[in-house]
């Protein structure tokens, strides 16, 4: 009888386990709907890029990121106003970026202020229109990855024009290399959300290395165009996939 009493325990606790783990599966679900659409900016803006250099033999990197950050916010608050909010950052980050293009540094204060500054706009403007009611900010796992990408971007920067400005014949596929691998970085922590997005990662590391050891465009190429398929596809994944609603995940009884 005490045996069969420890069994029904034993059962209790593995279906509370259960239940556990379908709620933090269907929160997971909810943040990877709050990531997916900055996938399927940043991939486009990818994908663009690199038809752009292959068919105009000119790249617009710096450029394109507002409308990456558009797309993204876009999605997620809806067009007008967010949209205005990115043209005004664009154009500030883009006028600065041919009026002082003898100096880096200033660019970047510019870009960075310009799209904090949107960045704030748009959150707020949807906190406002209660369009985040259902984005648990202060638990989530996708909050804490955006403040790693913004730490991991900027600092990036950073790190690319200490170098540049230390070694000016740096070669343009150091960069490239570089660029693929910090993104690599990126992904591999965004895997803990998004499992596709924790190989791909990988991928972009391993192969960013490859890339550079054997001194290959058209491996580096390869890696940025499998990069920016890859985040389209898997943010347009979880972008249309019908999360389950956290009030739907009832006991298990």
């Amino acid at each position: 009888m005490q045996s069969h009493k420890l069994s029904q325990q034993e059962l209790q606790q593995l279906l509370e386990t259960v239940d556990v783990l379908r709620l933090l599966t269907a929160r997971g679900q909810q943040e990877m709907r709050h990531v997916a659409p900055y996938l399927i900016g940043w991939g486009l803006y990818g994908v663009l890029n690199q038809v752009l250099q292959l068919v105009l033999h000119r790249a617009f990197w710096a450029e394109g990121m507002f409308l990456a950050f558009a797309i993204a916010t876009g999605l997620l608050f809806g067009v007008f106003p967010t949209v205005l909010y990115w043209v005004g950052a664009a154009v500030l980050g883009i006028g600065s970026l041919y009026l002082f293009a003898q100096q880096p540094a200033l660019v970047f204060v510019v870009f960075a202020v310009a799209i904090f500054a949107a960045m704030l706009l748009s959150y707020t403007t949807a906190a406002r229109q209660g369009r985040l009611a259902e984005m648990p900010f202060r638990v989530s796992l996708a909050q804490k990855l955006g403040v790693l990408w913004g730490a991991l971007a900027a600092g990036s920067w950073l790190f690319v024009l200490a170098v540049a400005r230390g070694e000016p014949a740096v070669s343009g596929m150091w960069f490239s290399a570089f660029w693929a691998f910090v993104v690599g970085i990126g992904l591999m922590a965004t895997g803990f959300l998004a499992p596709p997005l924790l190989w791909l990662g990988i991928l972009q590391v391993l192969g960013s290395a490859l890339g550079l050891y054997l001194r290959s465009w058209a491996v580096l190429q390869g890696v940025w165009l499998v990069l920016a398929l890859g985040m389209f596809l898997v943010g347009l994944l979880y972008w249309v996939r019908r999360p389950e609603a956290l009030g739907s995940v009832q006991p298990t009884t």
